[in-house]
């Protein structure tokens, strides 16, 4: 004699692999956005580029591209579609060489990323220039700091929709 299973015993398991699927979906987002940041470009110094190109002191800020020789940011705004290139220009607070930034990316207030800002310039600079992915909508924290003190040395927030 068989027993056919109603049709509500076969929901749960149909949820449960809906969740699984969006985890791993999630899972390797995440890992592709830890592994795209970044090459950068510099480092440079401020007082060397069109002031109206460079941030504040310690402000990150985001755009569409950016030009290599110049820093200066196309499209700049704080909102972007998932899954878009984002540019980043960021004007330190103190100056740094290649391989002594570490960028942290941090979704919802949990850290995403952290990656050494590797620069093929030499000697030292305080702007530099990147660009990443954001590929899971949310609100995003993206800050470049010191790993010799752990400082931050500039920050900026953003939007993936």
């Amino acid at each position: 004699m068989t027993t056919d299973r109603p049709r509500s015993a076969l929901v749960a398991p149909a949820i449960a692999l809906g969740l699984i699927a969006g985890f791993l979906i999630a899972f390797v987002a995440v890992f592709l956005l830890i592994t795209s940041v970044p090459l950068a470009t510099g480092p440079a110094r401020a007082g060397a580029l069109d002031p109206d190109n460079v941030p504040p002191v310690g402000i990150a800020w985001f755009g569409t591209a950016y030009d290599g020789r110049t820093l200066q940011l196309a499209s700049r705004d704080t909102a972007f579609t998932t899954g878009s290139t984002v540019a980043v220009v960021a004007h330190l607070t103190v100056p740094i060489a290649s391989g002594r930034g570490v960028v942290r990316v941090d979704r919802s207030g949990t850290q995403m990323a952290s990656n050494t800002l590797n620069m093929p310039g030499a000697g030292e600079g305080d702007v530099v220039a990147w660009t990443l992915a954001l590929p899971v909508a949310g609100s995003y924290h993206l800050s470049v700091v010191d790993s010799a003190t752990g400082a931050v040395l500039a920050s900026g927030d953003l939007t993936a929709r």
